[in-house]
């Protein structure tokens, strides 16, 4: 029906394709986490932000 002849092409496609997905998925789950952490680390550094005096005291 698909074009599979044996049974060992239909695992070879199955596992392929799951593989592509897990790839994926974790690439956008990285992507989100370093979202996060830039968001994080901006709002910590703004905190954290020291001014230096005005010149003359």
């Amino acid at each position: 029906m698909v074009g599979v002849g044996r049974g060992a092409d239909l695992v070879t496609y199955a596992t392929t394709l799951i593989l592509f997905l897990t790839v994926v998925a974790a690439i956008m789950r990285e992507r989100r986490s370093n979202d996060v952490l830039t968001l994080l680390v901006r709002r910590l550094a703004i905190q954290q932000a020291r001014f230096p005096d005005p010149p003359g005291g």
